[in-house]
């Protein structure tokens, strides 16, 4: 009888000591996981959502193609700006009319050219830098009306039966301030895209 007993014993302690051990693990990883939570952020948990300085810069930092995109677009940009100057200088003083309407048409064909350097520039642009540009390319789009809108206005003068002179050099002295401005911004552009002259 107590052989049997002994035995029973025996075969109960070899079934139920593997599953106490397996509970002991259980209780172990729970309070390893516990503490996880409890003392330190998990791996997912941390740095979401935040970047660094450094990575900020990173994300902006122009390409080789955006570098030489800014580059073009400035050159323009002065281009224009000199040619407002001259239009400006040769409208004040005598305003010869053919002239004048060829200086305009150049003008414009620059004009358009910038439009389509800006446009390529723009859609090579990633989600990142649009967004920490956003209010550098507001101030562009704004100086890039100002100038469509002082063209017309030159288009307008120089159409009319007697042009005037005066007319003419202000919406160019107009036009040169805010291709300057333009100028301006792209190059502040550059500065925050790593971009050196």
């Amino acid at each position: 009888m107590s052989r049997q007993i002994l035995t029973l014993m025996s075969l109960l302690m070899l079934f139920t000591a593997p599953l106490l051990l397996a509970q002991g693990r259980g209780r172990a990883g729970g309070a390893r996981s516990g503490q996880q939570g409890v003392g330190r952020p998990s791996t997912n948990q941390s740095g979401q959502g935040t970047l660094t300085r450094a990575q900020q810069r990173q994300q902006l930092r122009a390409t080789v193609q955006q570098r030489d995109q800014l580059r073009t677009c400035t050159q323009t940009a002065d281009r224009i700006r000199t040619q407002a100057r001259d239009i400006a200088r040769d409208s004040g003083k005598h305003l010869n009319v053919q002239t004048a309407q060829q200086q305009r048409d150049q003008l414009r064909e620059q004009l358009r050219t910038m439009d389509q350097e800006h446009e390529q520039l723009m859609q090579g642009l990633s989600a990142n830098q649009k967004e920490a540009l956003q209010s550098r390319i507001r101030n562009m789009q704004q100086s890039r009306e100002q100038a469509r809108t002082q063209l017309e206005q030159m288009n307008q003068e120089l159409s009319a039966s007697s042009p005037n002179g005066k007319q003419v050099a202000e919406q160019a002295r107009e036009m040169e301030r805010s291709m300057k401005e333009w100028s301006t911004q792209y190059r502040k552009m550059a500065s925050e895209m790593g971009v050196r002259d």
